[in-house]
């Protein structure tokens, strides 16, 4: 009995290995192959962006229709329907409530693909980060004085 459950515990990499070893040996089936590679596979979540509404140059004007998360969506890879990558966030700008997303364009993209896009909607690729991890391997200090203030007096501060 204390033997089934330390079996059960196994993790996906050894299934994976194992299932591709009876395939192998011809003991297992291709979809048990396929199902332990699936759960190895981890994927970006896609996230409604806005709808496209201008081409200016390379750059592409986005208007969402809710507030953003600004840490998220700085910097975030732009797809189209298909998971086709279109560009990236390069500025966040306007209102808060429906915000404007400038995505800087990449070089492969067609004019006739960008054009083809214009009024449809866009997303983001939403790249799920563990819980504690830190950026860069140190955590950035929030608040306190900016660098090199040291002599400049704060109203009500002695």
């Amino acid at each position: 009995m204390v033997e089934s459950a330390e079996n059960g515990a196994s993790s996906s990499a050894e299934d994976t290995s194992a299932a591709l070893q009876r395939k192998a040996e011809g003991r297992g089936s291709a979809g048990e192959v396929r199902k332990a590679k699936k759960k190895k596979k981890k994927r970006n979540k896609k996230v409604r962006l806005g709808r496209a509404l201008y081409i200016l140059g390379s750059v592409l004007i986005v208007r969402s229709e809710r507030p953003l998360n600004v840490r998220k969506v700085q910097n975030a890879i732009v797809v189209a329907k298909g998971k086709k990558k279109v560009g990236k966030v390069h500025d966040i700008f306007g209102p808060v409530s429906s915000p404007y997303v400038s995505v800087k364009i990449f070089q492969g993209v067609s004019e006739r693909r960008l054009l083809k896009l214009l009024g449809r909607k866009v997303f983001i690729l939403h790249k799920r980060v563990a819980k504690g991890a830190v950026k860069g391997g140190k955590e950035e200090k929030q608040g306190g004085r900016a660098e090199g203030a040291e002599g400049v007096e704060i109203a009500g501060e002695k």
